[in-house]
């Protein structure tokens, strides 16, 4: 802006010399209209700049490696013409910390929209937060600015992709009739734990009727029974700091092992911890509903700076189970916590990434995963 006003201060020089120099009508209008052009823009910039508004707007879910696309549409109520509207988009991917930006540039007429398009190339995995800032209006000569007091923001997903993924089961284990952990929202079929007791509907599988009680209500009372909790599979997935390359590998592999483990026919539990909630998640996982939700949710979370922030959170729960099988997704092997859960029960550990790391922690052994999923025709894992 110091460069515009130097070269108009220059121009006006120049027409000014022009004008004592030729001393007539016509230079005289040419220096007239070099002051007066530039002082009505600023006045047009300067009594708009309050009426300027912006709305962001996404599209629907977008593909992985395609366009994420964005619309800014810009909004003036005045009826002075905004002759430039400027503003920073800034595109940052929560779950790989990455971010785009792009300039924003655009004149607006009085009481008129303007749409701007925007497109974010090779879109990453993730959640994607798009923001305008530093709005400001300036006259079409670029002398003077005035900030815009409006901010817009919006979100948009995207989702992994599906990759083949085979699970074998080296061992059936049974997940009802003893379990050490019941739901306490969720009804299930453990005929050994009673969740609730309600009337009889029509429809309703006669064999779970309570007699006793319906003998004593004098009507037919059902019972439900409880959704046990120790799953024969726990999915753990630790979303440390990575290149963004293998943070969406590990994500696109948490998603499809669920979906394989799923159609082998084995309930589990996905869990890990999201810095942007400071929460650690859990999700009971036992159709492709819930194994959906679990997979939006772990899209849209974020990595975290200490590489065993999810396996330091699951111990801490005491949730250590030697009757099911922890799966252990992690971008980062920097701790031997994995070996005191080695001590308790049947782990297996996926390495993404580290290419370089030994097939070896302190003696366990170690499956590695490429950094890019890319490169993965078939996910196989054996529990």
């Amino acid at each position: 802006m110091l460069k515009n006003r130097v070269l108009y201060a220059v121009l006006i020089l120049a027409l000014l010399l022009f004008n004592l120099y030729l001393n007539n009508v016509y230079a005289l209008l040419l220096l007239l209209t070099a002051v007066a052009v530039p002082l009505f823009s600023v006045l047009f910039s300067r009594l708009s700049r309050d009426s300027v508004s912006i709305t962001l707007i996404a599209a629907d879910l977008a593909e992985e490696e395609q366009p994420a696309q964005f619309i800014a549409e810009l909004t003036n109520e005045s009826v002075f013409p905004a002759a430039v509207v400027r503003g920073l988009l800034v595109v940052q991917n929560g779950l790989t910390g990455t971010s785009v930006r792009r300039k924003i540039r655009a004149s607006v007429a009085g009481k008129a929209s303007q749409a701007i398009r925007f497109q974010v190339e090779d879109a990453e995995i993730g959640k994607l937060f798009a923001t305008v800032s530093d709005l400001r209006t300036q006259d079409l000569f670029g002398l003077v600015s005035y900030p815009v007091s409006h901010i817009a923001a919006t979100e948009l997903l995207v989702p992994p992709p599906d990759v083949s993924a085979k699970v074998l089961m080296m061992e059936a284990l049974e997940t009802t009739g003893e379990s050490v952990r019941y739901s306490e929202k969720e009804k299930g079929l453990d005929v050994s734990e009673l969740f609730d007791v309600r009337e009889y509907l029509p429809g309703d599988d006669v064999r779970a009727i309570h007699w006793k009680l319906s003998a004593k209500q004098e009507e037919p009372i059902l019972r439900e029974f409880s959704q046990p909790l120790n799953y024969s599979v726990i999915l753990l997935v630790e979303l440390a700091a990575a290149s963004a390359d293998a943070l969406q590998s590990c994500v696109t592999y948490a998603a499809n092992l669920s979906k394989g483990l799923l159609e082998a026919g084995v309930l589990h539990t996905m869990v890990w911890y999201d810095r942007s909630t400071d929460e650690f998640v859990d999700y009971n996982i036992t159709s492709m509903e819930e194994q959906a939700l679990a997979e939006l949710r772990l899209v849209s979370s974020s990595y975290h700076e200490t590489a065993d922030a999810s396996l330091n959170r699951f111990l801490e729960t005491g949730r250590l189970d030697p009757t099911a099988t922890l799966v252990y997704l992690t971008t980062s092997l920097e701790s031997d916590l994995i070996l005191r859960a080695t001590r308790e029960m049947p782990v297996r550990v996926e390495l993404v990434g580290e290419r370089g790391a030994d097939n070896e922690l302190s003696g366990f052994p170690v499956s590695k995963l490429p950094a890019r999923y890319q490169e993965v025709e078939t996910l196989s894992l054996t529990v």
